[in-house]
């Protein structure tokens, strides 16, 4: 089950790393990457949530665990703790390895290949050691090892804190995505695109822990500008596309879902990716644009 919980992780990390620009806007001083929207009678409270994270990040500030206190709902993207493990496998199988006899170089170029053997060649892994795996399987591998190093692990990830105490609490649940959706946004290319994503992941491995590094730094400032900065650069057309569908209409359904909340005057505290809520047509400037809410940054 706690490999099962890490795919998860590692699944929601790579949604953010893939987009991910290691660069930064200066930190803002004495912020936190959390808000509350409030309507005539009734608030939300909003964090940005880092996935994976470090023991460094805890304790909270109190403000943030005082909200959570008087909530009797927490919103996560996906319940990383009621996931069916069978379930889970059956989705993730068809992406995990080719099973036609064919190998990772039939089916990605000699480039990208030569990069591959040596990324691992570095690790002390051999690729024939990874057992066929498809190009997405090997992207995740790398972004898993890249984590590590930076020192960010799935067990400190802000979600997984607050979905562990909300079950000890016995406070409701709320779910913003599916495990379908998630897998969806990662899998649902073709070859030459998870190549191309394989590819990127390759070039830039060796900065991953510098990016990782840096947003979590980003994070503990609650620098939103840092964070869209960070997370919505891009230099090629192929990039702002990924980024738009990474954001875009995720953005607007997870609005919906908070109006929703306000208006049956439910008393919620929302977790959602960080990202979320700081890009320019996100979840916080989405809620502004309705003037009966009022929005306080922390």
């Amino acid at each position: 089950m706690k490999l099962i919980r890490n795919l998860i992780g590692l699944l929601m990390l790579l949604l953010i790393v893939v987009g991910c620009s290691n660069h930064s806007a200066p930190l803002a001083k004495g912020e936190m990457m959390f808000w509350q929207v409030s309507d005539d009678d009734s608030s939300v409270y909003l964090l940005g949530s880092m996935h994976f994270g470090r023991a460094d990040f805890y304790p909270l500030p109190e403000v943030i665990e005082e909200a959570y206190q008087k909530s009797e709902v927490v919103g996560v993207e996906l319940d990383m703790l009621n996931v069916d493990p069978s379930a889970m496998q059956a989705l993730i199988m068809p992406n995990m390895a080719y099973n036609d006899g064919t190998t990772l170089k039939d089916h990605v170029s000699d480039e990208t290949m030569q990069l591959a053997e040596l990324y691992f060649a570095n690790k002390g892994i051999s690729l024939a050691d990874l057992g066929g795996m498809k190009a997405g399987m090997i992207t995740m591998t790398i972004s898993q090892i890249e984590a590590q190093i930076a020192g960010l692990l799935p067990q400190y990830g802000i979600d997984m804190h607050f979905l562990t105490k909300a079950k000890e609490d016995g406070k409701e649940i709320m779910e913003f995505e599916t495990m379908e959706s998630q897998l969806e946004l990662l899998f649902s290319g073709d070859e030459e695109s998870a190549e191309g994503l394989l590819y990127k992941t390759l070039k830039e491995a060796s900065e991953f822990e510098t990016m990782l590094d840096s947003m979590a730094t980003i994070w503990k400032a609650g620098d939103a500008a840092a964070m869209n900065s960070m997370l919505t650069a891009y230099e090629t057309e192929e990039e702002k596309a990924y980024i738009e569908n990474l954001f875009t209409g995720r953005d607007v359904e997870m609005t919906a879902k908070i109006q929703e909340l306000l208006a049956q005057n439910k008393a919620a505290f929302v977790i959602l990716g960080a990202g979320h809520f700081v890009n320019d047509d996100g979840v916080i400037n989405r809620l502004l644009k309705n003037k009966k809410y009022k929005i306080i940054k922390y």
